[in-house]
Protein backbone atom coordinates (compact mmCIF):
# COMPACT_ATOMS: atom_id res chain seq x y z
CA UNK A 1 0.00 0.00 0.00
CA UNK A 2 2.79 2.14 0.87
CA UNK A 3 4.85 1.81 -2.29
CA UNK A 4 1.11 1.99 -4.39
CA UNK A 5 0.59 5.70 -2.27
CA UNK A 6 4.46 6.69 -3.13
CA UNK A 7 4.13 5.77 -6.90
CA UNK A 8 1.38 7.67 -7.29
CA UNK A 9 2.58 10.61 -5.39
CA UNK A 10 5.51 10.58 -7.76
CA UNK A 11 3.38 10.01 -10.61
CA UNK A 12 1.41 13.40 -9.76
CA UNK A 13 4.51 14.90 -9.33
CA UNK A 14 5.82 14.33 -12.89
CA UNK A 15 2.43 15.04 -14.35
CA UNK A 16 2.31 18.67 -12.95
CA UNK A 17 5.52 19.61 -14.14
CA UNK A 18 4.39 18.16 -17.67
CA UNK A 19 0.94 20.34 -17.19
CA UNK A 20 3.31 23.27 -16.13
CA UNK A 21 5.43 23.33 -18.86
CA UNK A 22 3.16 22.48 -21.62
CA UNK A 23 0.71 25.92 -19.93
CA UNK A 24 4.12 27.77 -20.55
CA UNK A 25 5.20 26.67 -23.68
CA UNK A 26 1.23 27.52 -25.12
CA UNK A 27 1.26 30.90 -23.29
CA UNK A 28 4.75 31.71 -25.40
CA UNK A 29 3.76 30.76 -28.79
CA UNK A 30 1.92 33.71 -29.74
CA UNK A 31 4.74 36.23 -31.58
CA UNK A 32 5.88 39.08 -29.07
CA UNK A 33 5.62 39.40 -25.12
CA UNK A 34 4.81 42.29 -22.49
CA UNK A 35 7.46 44.26 -23.62
CA UNK A 36 6.53 44.46 -26.99
CA UNK A 37 3.10 45.69 -25.52
CA UNK A 38 4.90 47.71 -22.90
CA UNK A 39 6.59 49.60 -25.85
CA UNK A 40 3.54 50.07 -28.21
CA UNK A 41 1.99 52.01 -25.18
CA UNK A 42 5.50 54.27 -24.99
CA UNK A 43 5.45 55.18 -28.25
CA UNK A 44 1.75 55.96 -28.76
CA UNK A 45 1.14 57.52 -25.21
CA UNK A 46 4.66 58.61 -23.40
CA UNK A 47 5.80 60.72 -26.24
CA UNK A 48 9.45 59.27 -26.71
CA UNK A 49 11.51 58.23 -29.50
CA UNK A 50 11.75 55.17 -30.96
CA UNK A 51 15.45 54.67 -29.15
CA UNK A 52 14.18 55.79 -25.76
CA UNK A 53 11.73 53.41 -26.05
CA UNK A 54 13.65 50.54 -27.21
CA UNK A 55 16.30 50.57 -24.35
CA UNK A 56 13.41 51.26 -21.53
CA UNK A 57 11.95 47.91 -22.89
CA UNK A 58 14.84 45.97 -22.70
CA UNK A 59 15.23 46.84 -19.61
CA UNK A 60 12.50 45.93 -18.55
CA UNK A 61 12.80 42.43 -20.78
CA UNK A 62 16.19 42.37 -18.31
CA UNK A 63 14.55 42.90 -15.24
CA UNK A 64 12.02 40.21 -15.61
CA UNK A 65 14.05 37.87 -17.27
CA UNK A 66 11.96 37.72 -20.51
CA UNK A 67 15.46 38.14 -22.45
CA UNK A 68 16.35 34.84 -21.39
CA UNK A 69 15.65 31.28 -23.37
CA UNK A 70 11.66 29.77 -22.79
CA UNK A 71 13.31 26.32 -21.46
CA UNK A 72 15.43 29.01 -18.92
CA UNK A 73 12.62 31.16 -18.22
CA UNK A 74 10.35 27.89 -16.81
CA UNK A 75 12.62 26.72 -14.25
CA UNK A 76 13.51 30.35 -13.03
CA UNK A 77 9.52 30.32 -12.89
CA UNK A 78 9.39 27.04 -10.88
CA UNK A 79 12.09 27.50 -8.97
CA UNK A 80 10.40 30.48 -7.75
CA UNK A 81 7.26 29.01 -6.65
CA UNK A 82 9.33 25.68 -5.09
CA UNK A 83 11.88 27.89 -3.00
CA UNK A 84 10.09 30.96 -2.53
CA UNK A 85 6.44 30.51 -3.12
CA UNK A 86 6.38 32.98 -5.35
CA UNK A 87 4.31 32.55 -8.42
CA UNK A 88 6.00 35.63 -10.71
CA UNK A 89 4.25 39.14 -11.78
CA UNK A 90 1.30 39.69 -13.18
CA UNK A 91 1.78 42.50 -15.58
CA UNK A 92 -2.11 43.08 -16.38
CA UNK A 93 -2.83 43.37 -12.78
CA UNK A 94 0.91 45.23 -11.70
CA UNK A 95 0.79 42.76 -8.97
CA UNK A 96 2.29 39.62 -7.58
CA UNK A 97 0.81 36.57 -8.84
CA UNK A 98 0.62 35.04 -5.45
CA UNK A 99 -1.31 37.90 -4.22
CA UNK A 100 -3.81 37.52 -6.56
CA UNK A 101 -4.05 34.07 -6.33
CA UNK A 102 -4.17 34.22 -2.45
CA UNK A 103 -7.38 36.94 -2.89
CA UNK A 104 -9.12 34.74 -5.42
CA UNK A 105 -8.73 31.53 -3.35
CA UNK A 106 -11.08 31.69 -0.58
CA UNK A 107 -14.17 32.80 -3.44
CA UNK A 108 -12.99 30.24 -5.51
CA UNK A 109 -13.06 27.45 -2.56
CA UNK A 110 -16.66 28.87 -1.61
CA UNK A 111 -18.08 28.50 -4.99
CA UNK A 112 -16.58 24.78 -5.71
CA UNK A 113 -17.81 23.43 -2.46
CA UNK A 114 -21.58 24.91 -3.32
CA UNK A 115 -21.22 23.52 -6.50
CA UNK A 116 -20.29 20.27 -5.25
CA UNK A 117 -22.66 19.83 -2.57
CA UNK A 118 -25.39 21.00 -5.08
CA UNK A 119 -24.29 18.17 -7.63
CA UNK A 120 -24.19 15.86 -5.22
CA UNK A 121 -27.25 16.24 -2.77
CA UNK A 122 -29.44 17.25 -6.15
CA UNK A 123 -27.55 14.14 -8.04
CA UNK A 124 -28.17 11.56 -5.18
CA UNK A 125 -31.89 12.56 -5.08
CA UNK A 126 -32.47 12.40 -8.98
CA UNK A 127 -30.70 9.24 -8.72
CA UNK A 128 -33.23 7.47 -5.78
CA UNK A 129 -36.29 8.96 -7.31
CA UNK A 130 -35.56 7.39 -10.46
CA UNK A 131 -34.69 3.85 -9.68
CA UNK A 132 -38.09 2.72 -8.55
CA UNK A 133 -39.31 4.04 -11.37
CA UNK A 134 -37.03 1.96 -13.96
CA UNK A 135 -38.06 3.07 -17.88
CA UNK A 136 -40.80 4.79 -16.49
CA UNK A 137 -41.66 8.64 -18.18
CA UNK A 138 -39.49 10.31 -15.29
CA UNK A 139 -36.72 8.29 -15.84
CA UNK A 140 -36.67 8.01 -19.10
CA UNK A 141 -36.94 12.09 -19.11
CA UNK A 142 -34.16 12.93 -16.71
CA UNK A 143 -32.24 10.05 -18.12
CA UNK A 144 -32.13 12.12 -21.38
CA UNK A 145 -31.43 15.28 -19.27
CA UNK A 146 -28.53 13.12 -17.66
CA UNK A 147 -27.00 11.84 -20.85
CA UNK A 148 -27.37 15.69 -22.37
CA UNK A 149 -25.69 17.44 -19.92
CA UNK A 150 -23.01 14.62 -20.02
CA UNK A 151 -22.41 15.33 -23.21
CA UNK A 152 -22.66 19.21 -24.04
CA UNK A 153 -19.61 21.30 -22.95
CA UNK A 154 -19.40 23.08 -19.66
CA UNK A 155 -18.42 26.58 -21.43
CA UNK A 156 -21.35 26.25 -24.32
CA UNK A 157 -23.72 26.16 -21.09
CA UNK A 158 -21.84 28.55 -19.36
CA UNK A 159 -22.11 30.89 -22.69
CA UNK A 160 -25.75 30.05 -23.16
CA UNK A 161 -26.74 31.19 -19.05
CA UNK A 162 -24.43 34.34 -19.85
CA UNK A 163 -26.60 34.90 -23.37
CA UNK A 164 -29.79 34.50 -21.41
CA UNK A 165 -28.99 36.82 -18.21
CA UNK A 166 -27.79 39.57 -20.27
CA UNK A 167 -29.65 40.04 -23.05
CA UNK A 168 -32.92 38.25 -22.43
CA UNK A 169 -33.18 39.25 -18.10
CA UNK A 170 -31.28 42.39 -18.65
CA UNK A 171 -28.78 41.34 -15.42
CA UNK A 172 -25.84 42.90 -16.67
CA UNK A 173 -23.48 42.47 -13.40
CA UNK A 174 -23.21 38.73 -13.64
CA UNK A 175 -19.35 38.51 -13.80
CA UNK A 176 -19.38 40.33 -10.05
CA UNK A 177 -20.45 38.80 -6.40
CA UNK A 178 -22.10 42.12 -5.73
CA UNK A 179 -24.22 45.17 -7.41
CA UNK A 180 -23.15 48.10 -7.22
CA UNK A 181 -24.97 49.31 -4.67
CA UNK A 182 -23.77 46.32 -2.17
CA UNK A 183 -20.28 46.12 -3.05
CA UNK A 184 -19.28 48.13 -0.12
CA UNK A 185 -22.90 48.18 2.09
CA UNK A 186 -22.82 46.08 5.11
CA UNK A 187 -24.31 42.58 5.10
CA UNK A 188 -27.99 42.73 5.53
CA UNK A 189 -30.16 39.93 4.34
CA UNK A 190 -30.86 42.16 1.39
CA UNK A 191 -27.19 41.85 0.46
CA UNK A 192 -27.07 37.95 0.92
CA UNK A 193 -29.58 38.06 -1.82
CA UNK A 194 -28.32 40.11 -3.79
CA UNK A 195 -25.10 37.52 -4.00
CA UNK A 196 -27.13 34.37 -4.74
CA UNK A 197 -28.19 36.22 -7.08
CA UNK A 198 -25.10 36.57 -8.55
CA UNK A 199 -23.39 33.12 -7.73
CA UNK A 200 -25.96 30.78 -8.89
CA UNK A 201 -25.32 30.61 -12.32
CA UNK A 202 -21.98 29.60 -11.39
CA UNK A 203 -22.75 27.46 -9.08
CA UNK A 204 -25.16 25.72 -11.57
CA UNK A 205 -22.63 25.90 -14.64
CA UNK A 206 -19.97 24.08 -12.41
CA UNK A 207 -22.82 21.41 -10.64
CA UNK A 208 -24.81 20.24 -14.17
CA UNK A 209 -22.29 18.06 -15.11
CA UNK A 210 -21.63 16.48 -11.67
CA UNK A 211 -25.50 16.13 -11.15
CA UNK A 212 -25.99 14.08 -14.18
CA UNK A 213 -22.91 11.72 -13.51
CA UNK A 214 -23.89 11.37 -10.08
CA UNK A 215 -27.92 10.43 -10.67
CA UNK A 216 -26.80 8.03 -13.36
CA UNK A 217 -24.10 6.45 -10.26
CA UNK A 218 -26.56 6.60 -7.74
CA UNK A 219 -29.47 4.98 -10.10
CA UNK A 220 -27.16 1.91 -11.45
CA UNK A 221 -26.64 1.02 -7.62
CA UNK A 222 -29.76 1.62 -6.50
CA UNK A 223 -31.31 -0.95 -9.25
CA UNK A 224 -28.40 -3.69 -8.69
CA UNK A 225 -29.79 -3.55 -4.46
CA UNK A 226 -33.51 -3.64 -5.79
CA UNK A 227 -32.66 -6.25 -8.49
CA UNK A 228 -30.73 -8.63 -6.44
Amino acid sequence: MFNYILRRLLVSVFLLLAISATSFLVIQLPPGDFASTYKQFLLQTANVTEERAEEMTQLLRKQYGLDQPVYLQYFTWIKGIVTEGKFGYSFAYRRDAGEIIMDRLPKTLMLALLAHLTSTFVGLAAGIYTAPRQYGWADNIMSVIAFILTAVPRFFIALVIMYMLVFVFDQHHVTSFFSPEYAVADWSWAKFVDLVQHIWPVIVIAGLGGVARNMRVMRGNLLDVLNA
